[in-house]
């Protein structure tokens, strides 16, 4: 598809000049506006599908690798209440707090049988 876009913005440039084409394939100008018409109302309904796909694959592209990265950060700082080993505290929840995870955490210390809880990185 994207070949005969292209084929089609060189074949006008040339017909009608590549400042109409463009204008032509954007938007900008009418295909009605310009000489000849035969060749400008294909360009202009190839740009009206493929510029708003091309801008929106991209934006799409861009805003799924921040996703991901922010999910790949994210698994691997590991939440506060997870202990080493992959076990998991209980999660009190107390007022004022998030999640109380891990001030319920850091009060347990080294009291627990299991390994000493991972300290968060927010709450300290």
């Amino acid at each position: 598809m994207l070949g005969v876009c292209s084929a089609l913005y060189v074949l006008n440039g040339f017909l009608i000049g590549w400042t109409c084409a463009y204008g032509v394939l954007t938007g900008i100008t009418s295909p009605g506006d310009v000489r000849p018409q035969w060749s400008a109302w294909p360009l202009s309904l190839i740009g009206w599908g493929m510029v708003p796909a091309i801008i929106g694959a991209t934006a799409g592209y861009v805003i799924t690798e921040q996703i991901q990265a922010h999910h790949a950060r994210e698994l691997s700082e590991g939440p506060c209440w997870r202990r080493p080993g992959g076990h998991r505290s209980t999660r009190p929840t107390q007022p004022g707090h998030g999640y109380g995870c891990c001030d319920a955490a850091r009060d347990r210390g080294s009291s627990s049988t299991t390994a000493p809880p991972q300290r968060c990185a927010l709450h300290g």
